[in-house]
């Protein structure tokens, strides 16, 4: 019974969890207009967005073979004894396949490309890296990409940090997925209706 108890609250906190997150909702378009005021190559800056996967790119930068200690996750190279980490200085014998999807999230408004690294891989895509590597190497190419397309316009609430970072000489803002949380209807109709709100005040106003 305790243990029951203790789920439920679980489950109670992440609801309240992500309906307070819901109601404090950016619009993509709001999103671009605020990272385009500043740029500050330092500043991290955290966005919760409700949009819908738009795209994902299927190719081979997925994911990447990593390296299996959990505290480093670097890229390995193949070699002929197995697979090697320059970072650990260990050659390894398996390597540990690691999100790093590339996903175009959309709402009403604007798009942004989002970065799906390890976790939140699985969040979006619906299957582990390692089931997803296994997937991808024993069905054909149709099977996979019938697959990849019913993935599009999976709705979903996403907590992004945005980060300058350089990109051919120009400032270009990164956006990586932090957290997802589950879908509140409720507090995202809020959310809009606290919009509306606002914009028939500042009509007024004018």
């Amino acid at each position: 019974m305790r243990c029951l108890t203790q789920k439920m609250n679980r489950d109670n906190a992440a609801r309240d969890c992500a309906e307070s997150k819901a109601s404090n909702l950016n619009l993509i378009k709001e999103i671009s207009e605020t990272i385009a005021t500043e740029i500050d190559m330092d500043k991290q800056n955290w966005f919760f967005l409700n949009g819908y996967v738009a795209h994902i790119k299927n190719d081979e930068r997925l994911s990447y073979p990593a390296c299996p200690n959990e505290n480093c996750r670097r890229k390995v190279v193949e070699d002929s004894n197995g697979f090697r980490c320059e970072n650990c200085q260990k050659t390894h014998p398996a390597y540990n396949p690691t999100y790093m999807a590339t996903v175009r999230i959309s709402d009403f408004t604007d798009s942004i490309y989002v970065s799906f690294l390890r976790d939140q891989g699985t969040a979006i895509l619906g299957k582990t890296a390692q089931e997803m590597e296994t997937f991808r190497q024993t069905q054909d190419p149709d099977t996979v990409q019938e697959y990849f397309d019913s993935l599009m316009f999976k709705k979903i609430n996403l907590m992004v940090k945005g980060k300058y970072e350089t990109y051919q000489n120009e400032p270009k803002m990164k956006f990586v997925a932090m957290k997802t949380f589950p879908r509140s209807v409720a507090a995202e109709n809020k959310s809009l209706l606290e919009r509306l709100d606002i914009y028939s005040t500042l009509e007024a106003v004018q």
